[in-house]
């Protein structure tokens, strides 16, 4: 289309199916690079470090923090988080099931140079049934990452710029925050550890992978 944006997107490798659905065939406006934590940045960072400027960015799923040089050369950088807004951080797949919530779900927030810490813009909860497992969490918080995706890229996409401004005017606007504090990899290690030594029986039935304690997306 005559307007159409110039497009980045970011994702983890384990979206990478459902991306390419909603995405579609590359083009010189649209690029899509995939990165998965603890593997090499050099296949990415060309991209993100040349001179060419994007009018959208979406990070999806993603633990590669944007350094500020690239959000720079962005006219719209746009992060959808896997958590609701009380969530910023990491833990997201574990906090529903420890602090038994009635909800999970994902978030659309402004990218600043600090993490989970722009303008929240959108949200999509989802019912998080009783007896909900790691593995539940987790599926239901991708699901809802896709779907929130899915929206925006279409406005962005099958939209005028002018429609998607008006469209993200409103929530900029009312400058809605965080609802939690963020939580580092070391704080989600303390509150699962404490979670486990007074919930032994209950933290067998969660089935939450030891592997959560030392990395983001096992």
């Amino acid at each position: 289309m005559k307007n159409a944006f110039k497009i980045l997107v970011i994702c983890d490798p384990q979206l990478k199916d459902d991306v390419e659905r909603i995405v579609g065939h590359q083009s010189s406006r649209l690029q899509t690079v995939y990165w998965q934590r603890g593997h090499s940045k050099k296949e990415i960072e060309p991209i993100l470090n040349a001179p060419k400027e994007w009018d959208l960015l979406f990070s999806v799923y993603s633990d590669y923090i944007v350094p500020n040089h690239v959000l720079n050369k962005v006219s719209i950088p746009l992060n959808v988080h896997p958590a609701l807004p009380n969530y910023p951080g990491v833990g997201y797949d574990v906090y529903p099931l420890i602090y038994d919530d009635d909800y999970c779900g994902a978030t659309l927030h402004w990218m600043e140079e600090k993490c989970d810490y722009g303008v929240v813009l959108d949200t999509l909860p989802l019912p998080l049934p009783k007896g909900s497992t790691y593995p539940k969490v987790r599926k239901l918080n991708q699901q809802a990452v896709i779907t929130l995706f899915e929206k925006w890229f279409r406005i962005a996409t099958n939209d005028s710029r002018h429609t998607l401004y008006e469209q993200l005017h409103a929530p900029l606007q009312r400058q809605r925050g965080w609802d939690g504090n963020y939580s580092s990899l070391p704080d989600r290690r303390e509150k699962l550890n404490v979670f486990k030594s007074l919930n032994p029986i209950q933290w067998e039935s969660l089935q939450i992978p030891d592997s959560v304690f030392f990395k983001c997306k096992p």
